[in-house]
């Protein structure tokens, strides 16, 4: 168990850094109590009261996200402010700022419960496969909605998640040790897919440089 909370903290970090870098001065302590939620849930032993643990840390989750009280609709107001929220993604540029935009950061909330919450599932079941798939996805994905960030950035790590001089791959290595600690199995690699893309760039430079303009 302690094991488990250890690697789930440490993948938590990474996810709500990446998630909550797209809003400018937002409220890191609404997200500390969604990663709190989502680690309780997945520590929860009995499948059936995980299933149920999983439901209320939702519902507390969205009433926390878009400010809700405890009211019936609950379910129904939550899905209506996500999907205000999801589209406002579309029309203003981030990082945003969550005063002006309160679904928009609703819905990063949304998303950083749950990837935590499937993150802390699969390392508490001794997946670390599955583990190392949900926090690279996790992780990559609100990289893809930055400006200036190239596809691999995005695909991988989201923001340049690493200090200067160090390799993208670093992040994902860094939580590669507690997982093969926490279950069996390694995490997959992801360097043969590093090296086909410094060749791809590679040859779309020589592309540009072979031919004169």
């Amino acid at each position: 168990m302690a094991r488990t909370l250890v690697v789930a903290a440490l993948g938590a970090s990474l996810l709500a850094w990446s998630w909550m870098s797209l809003e400018s001065g937002g409220d890191a302590g609404q997200a500390t109590l969604v990663v709190v939620l989502a680690i309780a849930t997945a520590c929860v032993a009995r499948r059936a009261l995980r299933v149920a643990a999983c439901v209320v840390a939702l519902l507390l989750t969205g009433a926390i996200a878009f400010g809700l009280g405890p009211v019936w609709a609950l379910p129904a107001r939550m899905l209506s402010r996500f999907g205000d929220g999801f589209l406002e993604f579309y029309d203003y540029q981030v990082p945003f700022d969550p005063s002006s935009h309160p679904r928009m950061h609703g819905v990063l909330l949304i998303a950083l419960f749950a990837f935590t919450l499937a993150f802390a599932l699969a390392v508490a079941a001794r997946r670390p496969g599955l583990a190392a798939i949900v926090l690279v996805v996790g992780v990559g994905w609100p990289g893809t909605l930055l400006p200036g960030h190239d596809l691999w950035r995005g695909a991988v790590g989201g923001r340049d998640a690493r200090p200067p001089g160090r390799a993208n791959g670093d992040a994902i290595d860094g939580v590669d040790v507690p997982l093969r600690q926490a279950g069996c199995g390694a995490v997959p690699q992801v360097g043969p897919v590093r090296i086909q893309q410094q060749e791809g760039r590679q040859h779309v430079a020589g592309l540009f440089l072979d031919h004169p303009a």
